[in-house]
């Protein structure tokens, strides 16, 4: 069984066994769908008379993952086969970002079980504000990776992130919509966290690829942040870097670098599909950047 399979099992048993008691959103609507569209799309709630959302509660967790991994973890998927010629049979290191419900090691499960691509190793860092939120969906995880730990931070926080990369490894910075989350969230530390971590790659001697796996939408609208990969990347001494994108759903979308051949999920069984009506379409907008490795002068 495929990680991504037992983490929605265990969820959805969660979700249709309990209810929403003693939920700390004051307007709780006993709706997780309705709550987790306050939490993307807070104008939305101000617009019918509610406060803002966020991820405060176990039951619109075990929704989310339900509703969104397939489609999430499909997007990283895509990314890591883009990158196959330099990571395959690589030791890789995964920095996660933001980590949440850890979608891209669901697609790092999957990668490994369909034989997609061959790793030698493969180590996980998690970095997490909110630990307690997903805790149980990593006490799902349990130990199918041995090397999975997750810490408890806010990288918006973090001045130096050279501590969680590894010399002996391909180090892979997963950055999946964490930009769309820190600019809904704290806005205003948004230049911080990207000059922190450019400041942290640009002095580091390690092998290091950024993914940046987000919203497709202009910072010219509510809640885009795209330009930011960009902004990013300008920071970076030596580097190379890929611009791509999935078409999705809609008719109109911003054409960011060469575009996906198909954008369906890469996932047949999902669970309880008329109660959660996951995503079946990828629609997000990436950017892989290759820093190249400094040398020591002999």
């Amino acid at each position: 069984m495929e990680l991504i399979e037992h983490i929605t099992q265990k969820a959805n048993e969660r979700y249709v066994n309990h209810k929403c008691n003693n939920c700390l959103y004051s307007n709780c609507t006993s709706s997780c769908e309705k709550c987790l569209e306050y939490c993307h799309y807070p104008e939305r709630a101000i617009k019918e008379g509610f406060e803002n959302r966020d991820y405060n509660c176990l039951n619109m967790i075990d929704f989310y993952v339900c509703k969104y991994s397939y489609k999430n973890a499909t997007e990283i998927i895509q990314a890591f086969l883009c990158m196959k010629k330099i990571i395959e049979n690589n030791t890789i290191n995964i920095l996660s970002l933001g980590c949440g419900p850890c979608s891209d090691l669901m697609a790092i499960d999957t990668l490994k079980k369909r034989k997609l691509i061959s790793f030698d190793k493969i180590y996980y860092r998690g970095i997490e504000f909110n630990p307690k939120i997903w805790s149980n969906i990593y006490s799902d995880i349990g130990n199918d990776f041995e090397e999975k730990h997750i810490i408890n931070e806010d990288v918006v926080n973090i001045s130096n992130f050279d501590m969680y990369l590894k010399n002996d490894a391909t180090n892979i910075i997963c950055i999946n919509y964490l930009l769309s989350t820190i600019q809904r969230c704290k806005p205003d530390s948004i230049n911080f966290f990207l000059n922190s971590l450019a400041c942290s790659i640009n002095n580091s001697k390690k092998k290091i690829i950024v993914l940046f796996n987000d919203i497709n939408l202009s910072i010219n609208y509510e809640g885009g942040i795209r330009e930011y990969f960009d902004t990013f990347a300008s920071k970076l001494i030596g580097y190379s870097s890929k611009e791509i994108h999935f078409k999705g759903s809609k008719h109109n979308h911003y054409e960011y670098g060469n575009e996906y051949p198909n954008s369906t999920i890469l996932y047949n069984d999902l669970v309880n599909e008329e109660k959660y009506k996951p995503y079946k379409v990828c629609g997000s907008a990436q950017k892989i950047i290759y820093k190249r490795t400094r040398r020591c002068k002999s």
